[in-house]
């Protein structure tokens, strides 16, 4: 079986996972298609939650520089089009934008959030990548025990209507720089490493990266 990875080049299995997300996301904004249905219109957290898992898969595989030129990069590869975008939805539908509503405001949350994690990768990246297993596990403790006192967990909290369930995902960045640094490692070594026994040779590769999709869609469908 051909091996859908290719660490020195073009990554399929993420590019596949982005697409996944960007159709669920787009998806989730559908319900003026279906009016009477709209409970059917959902997905947009898992689209979410696979876009910053890909996002922390293809940080920690990329080219080391330093702070302002690596942040500069994400800056220069997300915002043109968010401007563009702005402009034109502006001059055609007379949409009202304020700078805020680029940079900061809970309206989009979506790009301030992943910038803020861009630049706590960047530490992670540069000095605690020896110990991401620690930095995974005191995450996901400290946010699922601060849970528990600010969410309501009788429904999904994925899709609860407050700014904490935006620290979730910074789990699934986790998740995917984990998976990213255990492609890199021997079995016994690697953080998710029962999930990829019983594969031979590059299988474990689709294999492990398969496995870690599931856990986010599980993750996500369960609130944690």
């Amino acid at each position: 079986m051909k091996c859908i990875y290719n660490l020195e080049g073009k990554n399929k299995a993420v590019v596949l996972f982005k697409f996944l997300a960007a159709l669920l996301i787009t998806y989730s904004h559908m319900k003026v298609l279906f009016p009477k249905y709209d409970g059917l219109v959902t997905g947009g957290a898992i689209g979410d939650a696979l876009f910053f898992f890909c996002s922390g898969f293809t940080l920690f595989l990329g080219r080391k520089s330093n702070f302002a030129n690596w942040y500069g990069r994400r800056v220069n590869r997300i915002y043109p089009s968010i401007i563009m975008w702005a402009l034109l939805s502006a001059l055609l539908f007379g949409w009202a934008w304020d700078v805020t509503d680029l940079l900061t405001t809970p309206r989009y949350w979506f790009i301030p959030c992943i910038m803020v994690y861009y630049a706590i990768f960047y530490v992670i990246r540069e000095f605690l990548a020896e110990h991401l297993k620690a930095v995974f596990y005191v995450s996901l403790a400290l946010i699922t025990v601060a849970s528990f006192f600010i969410l309501d967990m009788s429904s999904s909290v994925m899709y609860a209507q407050v700014s904490f369930m935006r620290v979730y995902y910074f789990i699934f960045m986790l998740m995917g720089a984990i998976t990213a640094v255990d492609l890199k490692k021997e079995q016994k070594e690697r953080v998710f490493g029962f999930l990829q026994k019983g594969c031979e040779g590059g299988d474990f590769k689709t294999y492990g990266l398969v496995c870690s999709l599931a856990c986010v869609v599980l993750c996500v469908h369960g609130g944690i």
